[in-house]
């Protein structure tokens, strides 16, 4: 699996402490609370969890026929903020971290794209994007190559709102990418885009 990490602050060298902090330390726990249908998630419990030192999934990708479920998760650890696209918590998967102290790097998204297959979009089997949103995002969408939108939903708990998108094999075969994800304040104001390094 190839995964593009997206903000230009990530934390890149610390992917692989995080990733052997949780092996050294055995963690392995987690607590369940996001859907991709945005169903409602308790920012008590996600907070509590994330105090703990636990994964907290916060957002499911949608199921496809003979392909693994996966969900996004995000685990605080050693002052760094850390989002994984897995299969479930004991496995590491794909991701990257910023700083606890600022999370989105500056901007209102935290995002990562990974995919099965390629390089090529054509070879691609699951291209997934998923991330995490600031409080005062309203909503996100997703721009294809094609000047077409993708509407994701946002899970409604906090402090981190997530939403998890699998390219659709139609777009895959008409060889639309997505390009960026594109953040709206409630009034519609579009407060953060951020491309995917596809053109």
């Amino acid at each position: 699996m190839s995964t593009t990490e997206l903000s230009k602050r990530r934390v890149v060298a610390v992917v692989a402490a995080c990733v052997a902090i949780g092996t050294a330390s055995g963690i392995a726990a987690t607590a369940v609370f996001g859907s991709s249908h945005g169903a409602g998630i308790s920012p008590a419990a996600v907070q509590a969890s994330l105090a703990d030192g636990k994964k907290v999934e916060v957002a499911r990708f949608p199921s496809v026929p003979g392909v693994r479920d996966r969900g996004v998760f995000v685990e605080r650890s050693d002052g760094l903020i850390c989002l994984w696209d897995a299969v479930d918590a004991a496995h590491e998967g794909g991701g990257g971290c910023n700083y606890a102290s600022d999370p989105f790097a500056g901007k209102k998204m935290m995002i990562d794209l990974a995919w099965e297959g390629g390089p090529v979009l054509s070879t691609v089997t699951d291209g997934r994007l998923y991330g995490i949103v600031a409080q005062d995002v309203d909503r996100v969408a997703i721009e294809m190559s094609d000047g077409s939108t993708r509407t994701v939903k946002l899970t409604s708990g906090g402090p981190y709102r997530g939403f998890a998108y699998r390219v659709k094999q139609t777009d895959v075969r008409a060889q639309v990418e997505p390009v960026a994800v594109v953040a709206f304040d409630a009034t519609g104001r579009e407060n953060d885009r951020q491309t995917t390094g596809f053109k």
